[in-house]
């Protein structure tokens, strides 16, 4: 398993403002990372794209493999999953979850980590998480967690501590 650590830096460094906002602001505020299994996803309905997860990804677990942050900002539809996801980790997901998170013609190659961001949604009859973007740039998904949060202040480009994370983890990866 790679020793990569950037979502993981990124939550231990933000978890203490998102604790603020829950104690203050919002009783819903709650920001973790996970390590999860590409098993543990799967496709919750076919028609409206959308996965979910077997396991609890509200909690860190040692036994996973795929990096993952969960950002929950609001009662019903309020939170998004960022995964990190490598070339081997990309290859481990089932045929439907692929299709259901990258389309009909997911790209099979890819040599640097890709970060998937997805939104939940929330449907009468069912409700999972919707791919909202893909980026191979670690900052996109920092980023936007931090929006949903409403704490500017903490944007890649602005807070030194996070430039230095996505600068790392570019260099971890062969990116500059």
């Amino acid at each position: 398993m790679s020793e990569y650590t950037a979502l993981h830096d990124y939550v231990e460094y933000v978890k203490p403002a998102v604790s603020t906002i829950r104690e203050h602001y919002n009783e819903f505020a709650h920001l973790s990372y996970a390590l999860i299994n590409a098993e543990d996803i799967f496709v919750e309905s076919v028609a409206d794209r959308l996965v979910a997860f077997r396991q609890n990804i509200y909690e860190s677990s040692p036994s996973g493999y795929i990096p993952c942050i969960y950002a929950r900002y609001g009662e019903e539809t309020g939170a998004c999953v960022a995964l990190q996801l490598t070339p081997t980790q990309f290859a481990l997901l089932s045929k439907e979850v692929k299709t259901a998170m990258f389309g009909k013609n997911p790209r099979h190659a890819f040599k640097e980590p890709v970060y998937v961001i997805m939104e939940h949604r929330y449907f009468a009859t069912v409700s999972g998480f919707k791919a909202h973007r893909t980026t191979n740039m670690l900052h996109d998904p920092l980023d936007y967690v931090t929006e949903k949060f409403g704490l500017s202040y903490l944007d890649t480009e602005l807070d030194h501590y996070l430039c230095d994370i996505c600068f790392e983890a570019a260099l971890e990866s062969d990116q500059v």
